[in-house]
């Protein structure tokens, strides 16, 4: 056994010294050192006491590969590996083996560490190579059938529960729109029993309040109020008790004209007069007290009909208005339409009119998707209207509708969408407001307490703080109690209709609507005669101070019951160099200030938005008032 190890050495020796003798083959070392790891990598063989033969071998060779395939692969790598290199190495290490005997040579060879074997062998485990591959692949060629089989019937799933998915979303649009049909009929229903309401009410109240009739002026027809039964009747009482009080101050002033004349007469006798003059006073004194007593009541039921037809007046107000937009509602297109309150865009369920204007009108409705009460104002075009005057009106109001969309403020109403209805009319879709507006506000209480007044302006304030504080600035230039909204205790500022989009790191712009807005509430600079005029947003502070002064002094401070040609006739602004304080009702010298700021007629004097919003008087809420 020694000698055979020995052998074996020394032919690996001569294996070794070759390569070292011949350094120019380091293809040779490279597969050398390929087979070292690959025999490192194998379980070292064991020296058995007997050597076996080769078909005992072959044998052991071809299980250990059934048994553990992988050894099987690195065998057969191995095997090729050993087989090229021995053949290389054989024919070189003839020269120096010749003392060698062949016996010697196959021994040294056969029992050599490098696990030299037989071809007979290789052949063998070959084929139980192949046949491995062979159940491998048809191992794999059948479980990539099962897999196309199971893919298949995913698909096939896949197919059905998207056709499910399908049918269901079909279902619950159906139910869906069903559902939209019958809370829009619901909503129709509920809104035309309050017109049903409506109309009774103002059926009987007419006859108490009054009502509107059309009378001829001229050459057209106008609309005039006539009182009802009631108010008549309280102004008829008024009337009778100014006649009796009257009638009891002549009385009163014919006794005193009696006992001056009386005194005069008889100063002859003066005992007389004496006697006389005692019994006159005290006739005349009773008749004085007696008057006076009377007065006083009179006094006393006059006041409780002067508060009874103040009541009485603010309920008449409301009427007037109710009645009004009843009437406007009439006439309106929707109203008119067949079916009655259609539905706009699939999506927006009309249910009355809210206000109108020259060319829109703006309806109360229900969005059946966001499930929430909102405003559609519907914008006209005149059939009438050439071409060039319809792109006009689109332009202008698809620009208002860019500037509203990017305002998002607590105190600004919310755009939520804009919808085509048909070539002459679209929708635009907007925050709905559920009290009423400032200018309806003021015509029920007159006017305002000052505490009231500041924490409107302070909110007004903010939105236009807001809008000039943006990255382009905004003027809205019709800024009025028509266009400021209560809703839920928040103040809201509406129509854009009239803005003014400053250009970028600009603070002025020239006026090219000049004539337009409302004259009451514009500052001097926009009635100027010229050209190239120059505006800012200290025009919207103008019109703050209009609207403050018209809250807590209940009128305007300029053109008070004038029509705007009037005003504009007569410079009414262009002359309103200073503003005047009434001198009731009692008003803190805060905001007096703070209104004279605002009124100032010098534009450049005038205090801007942030100096008038960040004032002591608007940030600190505490009022004398």
């Amino acid at each position: 056994m020694t000698e055979e190890i020995q052998q074996s050495n020394s032919g690996q020796q001569l294996i070794t010294n070759y390569f070292n003798q011949n350094p120019e083959n380091s293809q040779d070392r490279q597969k050398i050192s390929r087979k070292r790891k690959i025999e490192a990598e194998l379980p070292k063989k064991k020296i058995m006491p007997k050597q076996k033969s080769d078909d005992e071998s072959s044998n052991d060779n071809i299980q250990q590969a059934l048994v553990n395939p992988p050894y099987c692969q690195t065998m057969y790598k191995y095997l090729k590996l050993s087989k090229d290199v021995f053949n290389e190495a054989g024919n070189q290490s003839k020269s120096l083996q010749q003392k060698n005997t062949e016996e010697g040579k196959q021994k040294t060879l056969g029992n050599d560490k490098i696990g030299y074997v037989k071809p007979k062998d290789s052949k063998c485990l070959v084929q139980v190579i192949q046949k491995q591959n062979e159940d491998d692949t048809n191992k794999l060629q059948q479980k990539f059938m099962e897999k196309e089989q199971v893919e298949k019937q995913l698909r096939q799933e896949k197919q059905q529960l998207e056709n499910e998915r399908q049918e269901l979303i079909q279902q619950h649009n159906a139910f869906k729109k069903r559902t939209q049909e019958v809370f829009a009929e619901a909503l129709k229903q509920v809104e035309e029993l309050k017109r049903e309401k409506m109309r009774e009410y103002l059926e009987r109240e007419r006859y108490r309040l009054g009502e509107f009739i059309s009378s001829r002026n001229n050459v057209r027809f106008v609309e005039e109020w006539q009182d009802g039964y009631e108010i008549k009747q309280v102004k008829q009482n008024l009337q009778k008790l100014e006649n009796e009080r009257n009638e009891l101050e002549k009385q009163k002033n014919e006794i005193k004209d009696k006992s001056i004349s009386k005194i005069q007469k008889d100063k002859q006798s003066k005992l007389l007069f004496e006697l006389d003059l005692s019994n006159g006073d005290l006739d005349s004194n009773q008749r004085k007290l007696r008057i006076q007593f009377q007065m006083s009541i009179l006094k006393k039921e006059e006041e409780e009909l002067k508060l009874k037809l103040q009541k009485l007046e603010e309920e008449k107000q409301q009427l007037a208005y109710k009645t009004k937009r009843f009437m406007e509602e009439q006439s309106c297109r929707y109203y008119r339409a067949e079916p009655k309150w259609p539905l706009i865009a699939s999506r927006y369920q009309t249910l009355g009119l809210l206000g109108k204007g020259g060319f829109s009108e703006v309806y109360k409705s229900f969005d059946l998707l966001e499930f929430r009460v909102c405003a559609c104002k519907i914008h006209y075009l005149n059939p009438q209207w050439n071409e060039n005057a319809k792109n006009n009106y689109i332009k202008h109001a698809l620009r208002e509708n860019d500037i509203h969309k990017r305002l998002k403020h607590i105190n600004i109403v919310s755009l939520y969408d804009t919808q085509e209805i048909d070539q002459d009319s679209f929708c635009t879709v907007l925050e709905f407001c559920d009290g009423t507006d400032l200018n309806q506000h003021l015509k029920k209480y007159k006017l305002l307490a000052e505490k009231e007044a500041k924490l409107i302006i302070r909110q007004v304030l903010a939105a236009l703080h807001y809008m000039s504080c943006s990255p382009t600035k905004i003027i809205h230039y019709d800024l009025k109690p028509q266009n400021i909204l209560f809703h839920k205790g928040e103040v809201k500022i509406t129509d854009f209709g009239l803005c003014k989009v400053l250009d970028y790191d600009t603070t002025r712009q020239e006026l090219t609507s000049q004539g337009l807005g409302t004259y009451w509430y514009l500052p001097p600079e926009c009635f100027l005669e010229q050209t190239n005029i120059q505006i800012s947003t200290k025009v919207d502070v103008w019109s703050v101070g209009v609207i403050l002064f018209e809250m807590v002094y209940g009128k305007k401070p300029f053109g008070d019951g004038m029509s705007q040609e009037r005003i504009a006739q007569e410079r009414v602004i262009l002359n309103s160099y200073q503003v005047k304080f009434p001198q009731k009702p009692n008003v803190s010298q805060e905001c007096r200030d703070f209104i004279t700021k605002c009124l100032t007629y010098n534009m450049e004097a005038r205090w801007n938005i942030s100096e008038a919003y960040y004032c002591n008087y608007i940030q600190n809420l505490k009022t004398t008032n």
